[in-house]
């Protein structure tokens, strides 16, 4: 539309919109012949209904303003190490030609737009995720813990990042259900701190320990003599001996569990002869360690892990009783096995408001819980949440040696009520939690 003083000729409404009804003339009659007052009525009408929609309708965002959210971000963000840096450098990723991170960048088919960014911190450690609609939640994850390696991306991440941008196609798909987000996009973009959700209770990351799933922590998973390496640990049991190196408990397990592998057979533990040597146990395995192997190995067989090697897809097991086939899960095993305290319990996002996931998440980790997280698909991959920010994002542990570890939103989109984990399209992959792992009273941990 041209700026300034407008004409004071009526528009041919029928023409405007090639209306082609058996009505259309008794339309365009009473239309020039009612009163001035009256035109300007429908005209203002038609307008409000076209601004209404704009307003409800999503916009792609440039890479230029993704970048000036993600730099005012990292300079208001209370929980940022750059609050108040008078300059932010910023290095934008380019991961959508290569072939372990292909999907995360490209361009969606409908519309051809850009559903995210990443940037990298010029000269230091971090990264940040910007959405790329102005509908959905301005940044969804950032880290001051490593840079972003397209090269190097663990599974759970990058389906943690399909998750996002399946959700901001939802948005695009129904635009009026999110649109808090956008007054968050003009506060950010305008440097103003009011689209920074800011609260004065934290919780530090928990979890000291950056374990991988290879090598060393896996010297004693099982062969794979066609593929010529050995498998690898699997996300759920990485994430489920975290937490156990955390509370240093229990100095042994009880009873024995064997499973049948298709591949490599019969695989079996002695918990109950088994000690874990607690002390010998660094927050970075960087050479061959019995101890950290050991628990991790038992830790696999106690959830029947599907152990595979990395470049077969790995290895995977289930997380809660709810969502697992079969028995042996990490709820399971850890009483049964670990003597962990019964009242831990397998929890599913879809059965929790968004209000209430955030606050029962964070009840669990104001007292000093670390929560085994999974999602995206039936078996889930997992991950360690232990901590929170002043914008309530989550501290997540994935596993991978400390890269990728950081702050994440819980969800692309912010639309109050029942929200993504109870209804706006089921976008809740399956997401659960393990809460209320905990030594029985009297038993906190072995130094």
């Amino acid at each position: 539309m041209t700026q300034g003083r407008q004409s004071e000729e009526i528009p041919n409404f029928s023409t405007k919109f090639n209306l082609r009804s058996k009505n259309q003339s008794k339309l365009e009659k009473r239309f020039l012949h009612a009163p001035r007052s009256m035109k300007t009525k429908i005209i203002l009408a038609i307008l409000l209904a076209f601004s209404f929609h704009n307003r409800l309708s999503g916009e792609q965002v440039p890479p230029e303003k993704a970048k000036t959210a993600a730099v005012n971000f990292l300079k208001l963000n209370p929980s940022s190490r750059l609050k108040g840096a008078a300059a932010v450098d910023l290095e934008p990723v380019s991961y959508s030609t290569t072939r372990t991170f292909a999907s995360a960048g490209k361009k969606s088919a409908a519309g051809n737009e850009e559903l995210l960014y990443i940037f990298n911190l010029t000269g230091s450690e971090g990264f940040i995720i910007i959405s790329g609609d102005d509908m959905a939640t301005p940044v969804l994850g950032y880290s001051f813990e490593s840079g972003f390696d397209v090269t190097d991306v663990p599974l759970n991440f990058r389906k943690w990042m399909e998750g996002y941008k399946d959700q901001i196609r939802y948005i695009r798909a129904h635009p009026g259900e999110a649109s808090a987000a956008k007054e968050e996009w003009t506060s950010l973009l305008e440097g103003r701190d009011s689209g920074i959700k800011s609260s004065a209770a934290t919780v530090a990351p928990l979890v000291g320990t950056q374990w991988d799933q290879s090598p060393y922590v896996n010297d004693l998973c099982p062969y794979d003599y066609e593929y010529g390496e050995r498998t690898v640990t699997g996300c759920a049991a990485t994430a489920m001996a975290q937490i156990m190196k955390y509370w240093n408990y229990p100095k042994g397990g009880s009873g024995f569990h064997s499973y049948e592998h298709d591949v490599y057979g019969t695989l079996s533990a002695n918990f109950g002869t088994t000690e874990f040597d607690w002390t010998s146990m660094p927050d970075v395995v960087g050479s061959p360690n019995q101890a950290v192997a050991t628990l991790m190995y038992n830790c696999g067989v106690s959830i029947d892990m599907n152990y595979g090697p990395a470049s077969s897809g790995g290895s995977g097991a289930y997380v809660i009783i709810e969502r697992s086939p079969v028995t042996h899960c990490v709820e399971y095993a850890l009483e049964k096995y670990f003597n962990y305290d019964p009242s831990a319990r397998g929890v599913q996002r879809a059965n929790y408001s968004d209000a209430a996931w955030t606050s029962l998440l964070k009840e669990e980790l104001n007292a000093g819980r670390p929560i085994e997280y999974a999602g995206f698909g039936s078996g889930g991959h997992a991950f360690v949440c232990d901590g929170y920010d002043s914008n309530d994002f989550f501290h997540f542990n994935w596993g991978w040696g400390g890269y990728y570890d950081g702050y994440f939103a819980s969800d692309a989109l912010d639309p109050g009520g029942t929200g993504i984990g109870g209804g706006s399209g089921g976008y809740n992959y399956y997401q659960q939690a393990l809460v209320g792992i905990k030594p029985p009273v009297g038993q906190l941990s072995y130094d």
